[in-house]
């Protein structure tokens, strides 16, 4: 597929990055654990894909409806996405989205 013309430049180059990851995707994940119950909460989870100069974001909240969003973000964009994420994360604020 990655070889192939016809295909969308995108995606082809998407499969190209997931082939050189080893085809894993990597995920940035926030967990709230409650040691003395042993007990750990996915707050929430994101999936990516590093690529030169850019992340893949997968975007999978409508995966229910069979949809699945796979977005080229800027390196720069992804990092204050991520920052963002992070404060609200410790602050207790609503989530910054990486849409």
């Amino acid at each position: 597929m990655i070889n192939d013309s016809e295909l969308n430049v995108s995606l082809r180059t998407f499969l190209k990055d997931f082939l050189m990851n080893e085809q894993k995707l990597d995920n940035i994940s926030f967990l709230k654990t409650n040691y003395v119950k042993d007990q750990t909460t996915a707050e929430q989870i994101v999936f990516l894909l590093p690529s030169n100069g850019f992340v893949w974001h997968i975007d999978y909240e409508q995966v229910q409806q069979d949809k699945l969003f796979i977005v080229p973000i800027p390196e720069s964009i992804y990092v204050t996405k991520i920052e963002e994420t992070i404060e609200s994360f410790f602050q207790l604020k609503p989530t910054a989205s990486f849409q």
